[in-house]
Order: C-alpha cells, then structure tokens, then sequence
C-alpha cells in the first residue's frame, strides 16, 4: 500500500483534475438553476483544486535518468492536465451559458389553476384571438361599464392568474377586462420567450380584439403590464395609436443590461462571458435577436400618450434604476411610482392586501387610468 502511494504522489495522473473540473460545471449549473450565490462559490473551489491537482502533475516530472517512455508519459499527462484546466471550464461555460438561455426562452408552462369568481368577478367569458403573427392566444374577456377597456399583461413564468387581482379591482369600477395568457405561457400557443420581440404581436392581437368588441369606445384602451407584461405594453403602445394610457409595473428598460446585471447580482458570476454568450444562445433558441427587447428607446417615440412607470423599490430581480431609465425617456405626459419596500411583485399579491397599500394603490394605478382614459376620447 505504500509503495502504491508512492508511486501515485510521484506519478500522479490527471484524472482528478478532470473530475474536479466536471464538478465546477456542475456546480455553475446549479448556481443558474437555483439563483444560489453558494453554487458559484463551490464552482470557483472545484476549480481551484482542479488547477492545483494539475500542478502536482506537472511538478513531478520525471527524473533525467527516466526513458523515452517516461518522456513520453510526462507530455501526456502534461497535455492531459493542460486540458483538464483550459479546456474543461471552457466548455462547461458554453453548457452553463446555453442552459440559463434555454430557460429563459422555453421556461416552464403554469396550468391556469384560477378562476375569475374566486376575486368576485361573474360577468365574463372565456375568449381566444389570434396574435399578429397568428398564434392562438386564450384568456377571459369581462365587459366594460364604462366605455374604456384595459388588456392586462403578466411577466415571465406566469399567467394570467398573476394580474387577477389588478383585474377584479378594474371590473369593480366599471372597465372592460381583457386577461391573457401570452404567447408559451398558460393555454395559449407558442413555444418559444422572446422577451417582448414577439410578444408585441401578441398584444396587437388583444388590441384589436378588445377594439372590436360593443362598448368599448375609441381612444379609450389602456396597456397594463407587469414585468415582461410591461415592457411589451410599452413596445406595443408606440403602433397602436388607439390606446390612450399605458401602465408598466416592475418593466427593464434593456434586457443585455439585465441579464448581465443578473448573472453577477443573483448567481455570483462575472458578466463576461457569460451574459454574452447566454444573449446568443438565447438568439438561436428563439430564432430572433431578444437583445431588440428595449423599452427605453420605445417609451421615448409614445409621443403625447401618458406612461406610468411604477416598480418596487427593493426589486431584486429587476432592479429599480430600469423605472428610472423609462420615466427619464418618456416625453409625454409620465407619472413615476416607487413602492417603499416592495420588491418584483409590488403589483397586487393574490391574497390579502394590506390596506393603506390598497388605497395608494387604487389612487395611483386605477386613479391614473381614470384621468387618461374616462377623459374625452384622443
């Protein structure tokens, strides 16, 4: 046994450098598929010890006195090593990058498991359109009191239960209700997330929609969104002059500086590479350039038609400075809502509501639709 030791201590080969390295990928995996910073940190230690098996390799190279065939065992195990700590951590980088785009282009599909009647809302239907690009897209359609309509848009892994509440508290006071599911999410079409490139379609889609429907009067449509919801509200609102006030909540203002921000701020890794190589795999999986996804320069060309920008200020998902880069572009008539101590979701929460929330709430949100769209028609 140790003349065993021995001999590995003195000629040790390189497979723990390889094994090590396999673990580092694993653990950038987990980082990414868990938002846990402690992932990241057991990838850079896996790496380290895969670096430091590979020096022991090298520093033990045989003797001058040693034959061809040692000579040629110490420059395979030196290429062995050299691959085992270059190569290795390339290539999981590549995997890392590619599963973190195919995430967020294909993430998971929630079944619709909320009903209208469970926020008090009875008069409604279930209705489908047909997206711009022709996609079948499912949601519920309650009808307006009051002449106006708003078409209610969700975020990321979501569906139309998660604006459920922001739709009872409209129909309370007389508006007409579209709900959605967007494109790959709920029960509607689509297989792919292209965070807002495509979603527009969507949102035309429910523009005409609800534009075609008794009651509701011209001028009088409202954008409410929430995440990615918001900023295809923003997106879409710039080519659909028959919308009159749009509402983006918890919105980014360009998705490359988020995503970047992201990988360093939720999982601890360095922006570069990894969120360029994330934007391009995420480029091929959805087989459009999501880096297009910038709602900064679309709320600069609304021209006179009234944004609300509101967002929680501790979001540590989308970080609060995006609501500050949108209202700073608007032009038009704009209103900023920062929400002390809320973060992503500041929107309505499906259970209860916390009072003195509710009310600045309704103030803010349901107060800035009343003045832009129960106004005279634009």
């Amino acid at each position: 046994m140790k003349a065993y030791i021995k001999t590995r201590l003195l000629h040790p080969s390189p497979a723990p450098a390889i094994a090590l390295a396999l673990l580092s990928g694993l653990g950038l995996r987990m980082a990414l598929a868990h938002n846990m910073r402690w992932g990241s940190w057991a990838a850079a230690v896996c790496g380290l010890l895969a670096a430091a098996t590979a020096l022991h390799v090298l520093r033990h190279r045989p003797g001058v006195g040693a034959g061809a065939t040692s000579g040629r065992n110490w420059k395979r195990r030196l290429c062995l090593a050299a691959a085992a700590t270059l190569t290795l951590p390339v290539v999981f980088s590549l995997g890392v990058a590619y599963y973190a785009a195919s995430r967020l282009v294909h993430p998971p599909r929630l079944a619709v498991a909320c009903s209208p009647e469970e926020r008090g809302i009875v008069h409604y239907e279930s209705v489908s359109f047909a997206a711009a690009a022709g996609l079948t897209l499912r949601g519920w359609y309650a009808p307006t009191r009051n002449g106006a309509a708003v078409v209610l848009m969700h975020g990321l892994n979501r569906n139309r239960c998660r604006l459920l509440a922001e739709a009872a508290l409209l129909t309370e006071r007389g508006y007409g209700v579209l709900l959605y599911d967007a494109r790959n999410a709920g029960e509607s079409e689509g297989t792919v997330t292209t965070f807002g490139v495509q979603e527009v379609d969507d949102a035309l889609g429910a523009a005409a929609f609800v534009r075609a429907l008794p009651g509701v009067e011209a001028g009088r449509i409202g954008l409410f969104g929430h995440s990615l919801g918001g900023a295809t509200a923003i997106q879409a609102a710039g080519r659909l002059p028959e919308v009159g006030a749009v509402v983006a909540v918890s919105a980014f203002s360009r998705l490359e500086e988020n995503i970047a921000a992201g990988v360093t701020t939720r999982v601890g890794l360095p922006a570069f590479p990894f969120a360029p190589l994330i934007l391009f795999f995420g480029r091929q999986e959805a087989g459009v350039d999501i880096r297009q996804a910038r709602p900064v320069e679309a709320v600069a060309a609304l021209g006179g038609r009234p944004v609300l920008i509101a967002h929680g200020e501790q979001d540590d998902v989308l970080p609060v400075v995006n609501a500050y880069r949108l209202y700073a572009a608007a032009r038009g008539p704009k209103e900023l809502f920062i929400v002390p101590g809320m973060g992503h979701y500041c929107c309505l929460p499906p259970g209860e509501v916390e009072t003195g929330y509710l009310q600045e709430y309704t103030a803010r949100v349901v107060g800035f639709l009343d003045r832009h769209l129960l106004s005279e028609p634009r």
